[in-house]
């Protein structure tokens, strides 16, 4: 696959004027997420495209994985041209007048990412295998901040996505990966999309950046819990979590002293009776950075297992023999639970951490609140009560109400936000005062009669980033 500006740009030219992008997708055909092309699946996606070309066509070649006609394929993608788009090893021309696809080519917002095909119903069959845009790739999107800075890395890039992303606040970018297909097809998407600031290097995780500090890291490595090494993307080949530790505890190295901040999506191991964030205080205690944990879930050693070998449930001898061998695995390591999530780092400040459960995903926002979280490490106790606080403006207050001998009643106030994370907090009607009296400029000290007892619900409130500094 060729990363050359004279047929990657005329490509981009077709794809924009078909307006080929998720936006558009989900208007014109009702298409929310990815599209797979599952062949199961394939009768309902054909009769939702209808005949709606050039777009139509290239849903069926870039995103279903189907063949077209050659004339067909010429208009859908003029002004690119097919023997060039061949010759890069972007598509095939084959007999009859066919024209068939090497890629997956997902719209992510208003970017392009190439990625190997991916089946519900089959197992990928290269080691070296790229995912596409995966539902955790995007989580690490929307929780990464996204304020200017001048050098960011992206660790294990994969198929780019978190490259692509930083390059438009970054004017240096560095994408690492241990796989050379990966950073194939990231140097091909950085191309494709126009970015010129994206630079690649091989090797493992930190090692090709070794010495070197940056604004912000963004990684996510092969995180899953696993006995298996079929996958490079996927599979560490370490026991247990300890992959996923040695990366959090080297993160801090590569920040930059003046606030540097890095993001992790990690799988932890934890037992039942600890608190969930127990084994990540562990990992950044000592780090010289105030840390944000996120967990997103924690499941059985079961659950977790089949979620990652559910694609061979249409093979049964297969899945069982996976199961049963990722259960012994979890057995012999004494493994209860297997949470997954994120670790953010700032560099510097107090060491604070913040421990947050965000059961559902991150919205468009989530940087913000990330940031915001993130800032509230700062806050001294003593401040904290003298520091004029504010509601965001993107909170909601909701109430459910009661009606009693014809008078409605508030049984429940939730304070949360419509974007970033889904975080939320229930306010009693004491709550509820403070909160209002602080949005309209007092300080907790002058609100509460007594202010430190009324701390540690004031910093639930501010380090959830559902309250912060005024102004």
């Amino acid at each position: 696959m060729k990363a050359d500006p004279a047929t990657l740009g005329p490509l981009r030219e077709a794809l924009a004027a078909a307006d080929y992008s998720e936006a558009r997708l989900a208007e014109r055909f009702g298409i929310q997420g990815a599209l797979s092309p599952d062949e199961r699946e394939r009768p309902f996606h054909l009769r939702v495209l209808g005949d709606a070309r050039p777009l139509s066509t290239l849903v069926r070649l870039f995103l279903l994985a189907l063949d077209v006609g050659r004339d067909e394929a010429a208009a859908a993608l003029a002004p690119a041209s097919l023997e060039s788009l061949a010759a890069g090893g972007l598509l095939e021309l084959g007999d009859g007048g066919r024209v068939c696809s090497t890629l997956a080519l997902h719209p992510v917002a208003d970017l392009y990412v190439a990625s190997d095909w991916e089946r519900e119903d089959r197992a990928p069959e290269r080691r070296d295998h790229v995912l596409g845009p995966s539902a955790p790739s995007r989580s690490l999107v929307a929780l990464t901040p996204r304020e200017p800075v001048r050098s960011a890395l992206d660790v294990g890039t994969g198929c780019g996505l978190q490259a692509l992303e930083t390059a438009r606040h970054a004017p240096r970018v560095v994408a690492a990966d241990v796989n050379p297909r990966a950073l194939e097809l990231t140097r091909l998407n950085a191309v494709l999309n126009g970015l010129e600031n994206v630079e690649t290097r091989e090797g493992s995780l930190f090692d090709p950046v070794e010495g070197e500090r940056f604004d912000l890291v963004v990684c996510n490595p092969p995180y899953v819990v696993s006995p298996e090494t079929a996958y490079v993307f996927r599979d560490s080949g370490l026991p247990g979590d300890s992959f996923c530790e040695a990366l959090v505890r080297r993160v801090p190295r590569f920040l930059s002293a003046d606030g540097g901040i890095g993001l992790a999506l990690v799988s932890w191991v934890h037992c039942t009776a600890e608190d969930w964030s127990a084994p990540l205080r562990r990992w950044v205690d000592g780090s010289g950075c105030d840390a944000l944990l996120i967990r997103r879930h924690s499941l059985d050693p079961l659950a977790y297992a089949a979620a990652w070998n559910r694609i061979l449930a249409l093979e049964p001898d297969a899945y069982e023999a996976a199961l049963a061998r990722w259960l012994a695995y979890y057995e012999e390591l004494r493994v209860e639970l297997i949470g997954w999530g994120a670790v953010v780092l700032r560099r510097g400040g107090r060491g604070a951490v913040t421990a947050v459960d965000v059961p559902g995903e991150p919205e468009s926002g989530a940087g913000a609140h990330v940031s915001r979280l993130l800032d509230a490490h700062r806050l001294a106790d003593g401040a904290l009560l003298d520091t004029r606080l504010a509601l965001p403006d993107d909170h909601r207050i909701e109430q459910a109400l009661a009606l009693r001998n014809g008078q409605a009643t508030v049984e429940q106030s939730v304070l949360r936000l419509v974007g970033g994370l889904p975080v939320e907090a229930r306010l009693d009607l004491q709550a509820l005062q403070l909160v209002a009296e602080l949005d309209a400029g007092r300080t907790a000290r002058e609100v509460l009669s007594d202010p430190e007892a009324g701390l540690p619900a004031l910093r639930q409130l501010v380090e959830l980033g559902l309250l912060v500094p005024a102004g």
